[in-house]
């Protein structure tokens, strides 16, 4: 497979599924990577030549633990969202709840916290603010 999206990348075409010719690819390819790609050629799991092609342009996104100086505000929009989503009044959660979130390591980044939040958000009935 890695053999066939090489060719595809250096050459830019690709031949549609019963066609009998091949058309020029019109588009752009993004991947993304949950491994390190340099690791992952290292031993054998990536080719050298895709290795090298994947890494034409190269965006690291920090982990959200690296930055929690966003989480609060990140936390604050979420909650408000979902409230409204829900039909309640309010969505804030309390400062030790705040304080407990901020620290935590969130290894799944915003995803995570944003489907935490829900969770708390849809499960909330009381008035006040969460936790």
């Amino acid at each position: 497979m890695q053999t066939q999206i090489i060719k595809l990348l250096e050459s830019g075409l690709y031949r549609p599924l019963g066609a009998f010719y091949n058309e020029t690819l019109k588009t752009r390819i993004i991947a993304t990577a949950d491994r390190d790609l340099e690791s992952e050629m290292l031993s054998g799991n990536l080719t050298e030549e895709l290795y090298y092609q994947l890494q034409a342009m190269q965006i690291k996104v920090p982990e959200l633990a690296e930055h929690a100086e966003d989480i609060p505000p990140l936390i604050k929009q979420r909650a408000k969202q979902a409230a409204k989503l829900y039909n309640y009044a309010s969505g804030s959660f309390s400062s030790g709840a705040m304080q407990l979130l901020t620290e935590a390591s969130w290894p799944g980044n915003v995803k995570q916290l944003f489907d935490f939040i829900d969770e708390c958000v849809a499960t909330y009935t009381k008035g006040g603010a969460i936790g």
